[in-house]
């Protein structure tokens, strides 16, 4: 909506005389241009809301438009532990018990998500395979896919990991960079990474 310029249109320039042109002081500054410029503002519909507090800042999981795409500047948010963020792809099977989780937070810069990711000790059951699934903050899919590079042990060897993000898919996709499966391993699997996505 543009501001009303009422009020600016009724003040009157001076002659050079001094004696008919509009007074120009606090009163006017209000009338001509606060007032205007606040109707404005307070006409606007449509401005977004949203968040646990309506206030867009605050983090809120049920609204997935506002709220849960926001969070403090620069600031590192960890994510609680839980048992379903890590799975192997059958019939591999990959256990993360809490105390294997160093490290799993995120920070929004924009429209960029950072992530770090530390996990030691790790358990590989079942068959060999890849890759390992970690699922992603909620609210934060990626719309790009891209690749990071990271460190990982794999059944107590050191080898370069791939962590694939795919378009429209809430997980990361970690696979060995040479292509091959994930040893099976007795709490001697470890992943270590940190990099950034766009959602």
């Amino acid at each position: 909506m543009p501001i009303d310029r009422g009020p600016w249109t009724a003040l009157v320039d001076d002659d050079g005389s001094n004696l008919v042109g509009s007074i120009w002081n606090k009163d006017k500054i209000k009338t001509v241009i606060l007032d205007p410029t606040d109707a404005a503002i307070a006409a606007q519909v449509g401005l977004p809301t949203g968040g646990a507090n309506n206030d867009l800042l605050t983090r809120d999981l049920a609204v997935p438009t506002f709220g849960s795409k926001w969070a403090p500047v620069g600031v590192w948010i960890d994510i609680p532990y839980a048992a379903a963020n890590f799975t192997g792809t059958n019939p591999m099977v990959w256990t993360v018990t809490q105390a294997n989780q160093i490290a799993y937070s995120y920070m929004v810069l924009g429209r960029t998500l950072f992530i770090v990711l530390t996990l030691q000790a790790t358990t590989v059951t079942g068959a060999a395979g890849s890759p390992f699934v970690v699922k992603l903050p909620t609210g934060y899919t990626p719309i790009r896919s891209g690749d990071g590079v990271f460190f990982s042990i794999d059944a107590g060897a050191g080898v370069v990991g791939r962590a694939r993000f795919i378009a429209g898919t809430p997980n990361v996709y970690l696979y060995r960079l040479d292509g091959a499966n994930w040893n099976l391993s007795a709490a001697n699997t470890q992943i270590a990474f940190q990099t950034f996505y766009t959602f």
